[in-house]
């Protein structure tokens, strides 16, 4: 008996306030999800080139567009580093800081709706939800460092929790150069984390965009302490860029390899084999 779930293609119109490029898997099979989170004055359609050429297996992919303008440019952004007028705003700006708060809640609020399961959706419900374990987050820069604070901050995978999803946490989550600002909380006070989150942040040591990646890292390692697992992946002579070497790319495929969970198609396609379920 196939056990087969079928994902409903997410539809912009179901959540106006946030725009998004849905693909499906190339295989056919989207039993996992990868949600990407473009770089500050990128757009979705660019980034989820990226995506596509990784080729991961069993895995849909939907490209999120950041919802903040960048002044003069097309592009958009997840938190405004500077106004129209070119006056920058620093991480610890109140303006920052509710930027960041901001573009958690209208993503979480987007997960939680329109494509986590809720805690208590029924193991053969068709509907479409995925399974926490079963959606990861992807970053590049910005994006990374708003990928990070969705997952650590954004209600997702927590039991009892405003978003009400599944108890289980993500699957994993990967930022590419890309870190929260330390100072763009308040103090040593962080929000609540979300227990058991896995992230990877890849760094290149010779990245001149993020230069206090170092105790920005050192920061979060500490924050997680007993609450998830931070890997740093650093990249001898890289700068801030995309994945370019394959010991960049050899990391991100070992940390999404063990935690993608893909189907067994030849054992469902069988017709002589049943499923059997213990009390």
């Amino acid at each position: 008996m196939s056990t087969t779930k079928n994902y409903t293609r997410p539809a912009p119109a179901a959540f106006p306030g946030l725009d998004f490029i849905y693909r499906s898997s190339g295989d056919g099979v989207d039993e996992n999800l990868l949600v990407l989170f473009h770089g500050m004055g990128d757009l979705p359609a660019n980034f989820i080139q990226f995506a596509i050429k990784m080729n991961l297996p069993q895995t849909a992919l939907l490209a999120l567009k950041a919802p903040l303008p960048v002044p003069f440019h097309e592009g958009t952004c997840w938190a405004p580093v500077y106004d129209y007028d070119g006056n920058e705003h620093p991480p610890s700006s109140p303006k920052m800081r509710q930027a960041v708060v901001k573009t958690r809640n209208l993503v979480s609020d987007f997960l939680s709706q329109r494509v986590l399961a809720p805690a208590d959706t029924p193991p053969n419900d068709r509907r479409l939800w995925w399974p926490a374990r079963n959606v990861f987050l992807l970053g590049f820069s910005q994006g990374g460092a708003a990928a990070m604070d969705v997952a650590l901050f954004g209600g997702l995978g927590s039991s009892g929790g405003s978003s009400g999803v599944s108890s289980s946490s993500l699957g994993g989550t990967i930022s590419i150069s890309g870190w929260p600002s330390e100072a763009s909380y308040a103090g040593s006070s962080l929000p609540k984390l979300n227990p058991g989150q896995k992230i990877l942040v890849t760094q290149g040591d010779r990245d001149d965009v993020v230069d206090n990646w170092k105790s920005e890292a050192e920061f979060w390692k500490r924050a997680l302490t007993g609450n998830g697992h931070l890997a740093v992946q650093i990249i001898p002579g890289k700068g801030h860029s995309m994945p370019t070497g394959a010991v960049e790319m050899r990391a991100i495929m070992s940390f999404l390899g063990p935690n993608l969970v893909l189907r067994n198609l030849a054992l469902e396609s069988m017709a002589d084999v049943y499923e059997v379920k213990t009390s």
